[in-house]
């Protein structure tokens, strides 16, 4: 399995946006105008094994925090539970955690269970919680 950081020229940039807008009820809705602005900064990274487009992960640079904040991660079905997740981090992490920033901040629902266990897993701890729109 390999990771790229890619911008919106890359062959698997259209696949990013699909399982994104196919995955919007749990990630949240993404214009395709946001899906652009991440790709031209190159804040996209994604996961593949030979031809085949097996997730990515979307972030966004916090100067303010000094940190790096997830905006989406999301896995193909065909490749959940190989550790994709695991592998988009740590790449992330090995760019841009080593001198230049100094963590990985998100926000995850806490009904979202499963994503909740990934997260707590790579070593991310709640620092607070916030009451949900509805």
């Amino acid at each position: 399995m390999k990771t790229e950081f890619i911008n919106a020229n890359h062959r698997f940039f259209s696949e990013v946006k699909l399982l994104g807008t196919r995955n919007s009820s749990t990630l949240g809705f993404m214009p395709e105008g946001g899906f652009l602005d991440h790709a031209n900064k190159k804040c996209i990274v994604i996961a593949y094994k030979e031809e085949r487009f097996a997730g990515y992960l979307m972030f966004r640079v916090v100067p303010r925090l000094h940190r790096i904040a997830i905006v989406h991660l999301c896995v193909h079905d065909e490749f959940r539970g190989k550790n994709v997740s695991t592998l988009l981090l740590n790449t992330l992490r090995d760019k841009y955690c080593n001198n230049t920033y100094n963590g990985i901040l998100l926000s995850c629902r806490a009904d979202y269970k499963f994503a909740s266990e990934v997260w707590k897993r790579y070593g991310f701890v709640c620092k607070h919680t916030k009451r949900s729109r509805s």
